[in-house]
């Protein structure tokens, strides 16, 4: 019985410091907004060496003469190299979204682009898009 309430009290306790540390992660971040070339707002959040896309949304055409607008969301932290450079490429399932570009304290700037799979088997992309974001 005394074991439970022990186990029962350091997972409690690692699930505090699990969330002040995300928590932690966030207040250290800046977020940069911007636009992009296609006219829509980007979200970035920038911290130290490192940047996460955290919105953006994007023009697509499809095989089938289509179009649709997407917003992506939701991408891994990305260290920046070397004279403030970076490029990422995020695949899951089929999709891909393209980015490069440079990072510096006063903005983060470079292009992107999004390429999809839909359920039917139609493969839709963006074209190779700018964007730009400063600090707010």
């Amino acid at each position: 019985m005394f074991s439970r309430f022990i186990a029962c009290g350091v997972i409690a306790c690692c699930l505090v410091t699990g969330s002040a540390i995300a928590s932690a992660d966030r207040a250290d971040a800046k977020l940069y907004q911007g636009t992009t070339g296609m006219g829509y707002r980007i979200k970035v959040l920038v911290k130290d060496r490192a940047f996460k896309v955290k919105l953006f949304r994007v023009d697509l055409r499809c095989q089938d003469e289509r179009q649709l607008t997407l917003t992506k969301r939701g991408f891994p932290w990305t260290k920046v190299g070397r004279r403030g450079r970076f490029g990422e490429t995020w695949s899951r399932g089929g999709d891909s979204v393209l980015f490069r570009g440079r990072l510096d304290e006063r903005s983060v700037w470079g292009s992107l682009r999004v390429t999809e799979r839909l359920g039917d088997g139609t493969r839709c992309s963006s074209y190779l898009t700018t964007f730009g974001a400063t600090p707010r």
